[in-house]
């Protein structure tokens, strides 16, 4: 393997709103939707973040951009020092006003499309989602334009194999980075797309193989994929050409709970609207392993994350960057 790095990276989730309804997504089956986090305590995580020797924050959600002291809250982070970065459905932020002078406070920005091609983009983002088009577009003007901008791919069975000709077209609208992000076993997404999911991890390494052996690739700037399968250890003589960035990931959420995502669900003993009950019950029970599937995480108490409500949580997670630029 080439190289290997380990950043700390905070998730900071601005809020639970989201002006999207996805039907398989977590946010709009969460207990306490539509909570925001105030302003003071996003000050605290800055404090926190920085006494940590946290670098790198993530501003997600919900939809970020849709906080309404977003403005304010981007320009107190870089005022800090923090490399920010922000995830974003692109409802708003494409059509947002000065959004290049908002790229140049950012040092990665990533706006989702919601599946490798137009069909699928637009059966799971729903009417309201910007057009597959749109986002490729924009964020190929603004890659053009100089600033650190990519598309976030998101990924369910069946549509993996796809994906390697998104390359071309993504090259053709001047976009230099992707990100691919799978979706696990675990949660809505079972529900929501029916398939054999045991065949999941598979299509994506055959995704991967097939991406490290196109010459496009040499074409961007940035080609990621995450890889919550351990697909490195089942190809470690593949990975020659390739980083694996091991990132562990700190989050805090508005309501003071851990989100799903985090994988922390388990720890909370309750439902949370990502996550099938019955497979929490089971992993409880120790009827299925805690490390089948899922990274180990860390849940810490309210008295580690001082000032600031529910639990700070740490989660690794891999990526396979077949492409790191810059």
């Amino acid at each position: 393997m080439s190289g290997s790095t380990q950043n700390d990276c905070a998730f900071l989730f601005l809020t639970e709103a989201c002006n999207l309804s996805c039907k398989h997504c977590y946010v709009s089956a969460h207990p306490s939707k539509g909570g925001e986090m105030p302003a003071s305590i996003i000050r605290r995580a800055f404090e926190v973040c920085a006494q940590l020797g946290i670098k790198h924050l993530r501003l997600t959600g919900g939809e970020p951009t849709i906080h309404r002291e977003f403005d304010s809250i981007l320009a107190e982070a870089t005022s800090r020092g923090f490399k920010v970065g922000l995830v974003t459905n692109g409802l708003r932020f494409l059509r947002m006003a000065g959004v290049e002078l908002l790229l140049k406070q950012l040092s990665r920005c990533w706006v989702s499309a919601y599946g490798p091609t137009a069909a699928i983009h637009s059966h799971i983002g729903g009417e309201l989602a910007p057009s597959f088009s749109e986002v490729l577009s924009r964020v190929g003007e603004w890659t053009q334009g100089g600033h650190a901008i990519g598309v976030s791919v998101l990924l369910k069975p069946g549509s993996a194999m796809e994906s390697a000709g998104l390359l071309e077209r993504a090259l053709a609208t001047g976009v230099r980075r992707l990100r691919f992000i799978p979706m696990q076993p675990d949660g809505r997404g079972v529900r929501y797309f029916a398939g054999d999911w045991s065949e999941w991890p598979e299509e994506l390494a055959q995704l991967f193989q097939r991406l490290r052996n196109t010459s496009l690739c040499e074409e961007f700037q940035e080609i990621t994929l995450n890889d919550p399968f351990d697909l490195a250890a089942r190809f470690p003589d593949k990975m020659d050409s390739c980083f694996l960035r091991r990132r562990r990931m700190w989050s805090v959420v508005p309501t003071g709970d851990v989100y799903p995502c985090c994988f922390a669900a388990y720890e909370t003993k309750r439902k949370l609207g990502n996550i099938m009950e019955d497979d929490i019950i089971r992993r409880l029970q120790g009827k299925l392993p805690l490390a089948e599937r899922v990274p180990p995480c860390r849940a810490f108490s309210r008295s580690f994350w001082p000032g600031i409500p529910g639990k700070l949580v740490s989660c690794p997670v891999s990526h396979i960057a077949l492409r790191a630029r810059g």
